[in-house]
């Protein structure tokens, strides 16, 4: 996919911000079914994300179940390391990951850019940390806005 263009002017004219809570702009789910790495073997078809850091938090491919793939354009995200990616494909999941699935629209620039804004959010708290639902539901990102104070990434 080839990232949008923007024109000169949009970009020189002044941008006001405002804040949102993330339960306001995502569903915050459990995984579809906690997958024991341990027991697989990673020559499938089928993303499986962890709690790493790097590559996406794909440790490897798998094949598994189906009705236990979580959705594609959604954001994993690693309870205890606050580690959060874009997912645009169906994936599997290791244990603790939430599923953040989009309130607004979306895709993976928009995606991008909110994960920019999550992640100085929860730079603030120390690793291990249990990020419950009220927990990541509460937290506040700066974000664009248009003139109705809704998210805008023209």
């Amino acid at each position: 996919m080839i990232p949008p263009t923007y024109n000169s002017e949009i970009l020189k004219r002044d941008v006001c911000w405002g804040k949102f809570r993330l339960g306001d702009l995502f569903r915050v789910e459990y995984t579809k079914k906690k997958i024991d790495a341990n027991k697989l073997t990673f020559e499938g078809n089928h993303p499986y994300v962890t709690r790493k850091t790097g590559e996406n938090g794909i440790r490897g491919y798998i094949d598994y179940d189906v009705q236990f793939l979580n959705k594609a354009n959604t954001i994993s995200f690693g309870m205890d390391t606050a580690v959060m990616y874009y997912q645009g494909k169906p994936y599997f999941t290791g244990d603790k990951i939430k599923v953040l699935f989009p309130k607004v629209d979306f895709d993976k620039y928009i995606a991008l850019f909110i994960i920019t804004s999550m992640r100085k959010a929860f730079q603030l708290f120390g690793w291990g940390m249990s990020y419950e639902d009220s927990v990541i539901n509460n937290i506040e990102i700066q974000l664009p806005i248009d003139e109705n104070k809704l998210p805008y990434f023209a």
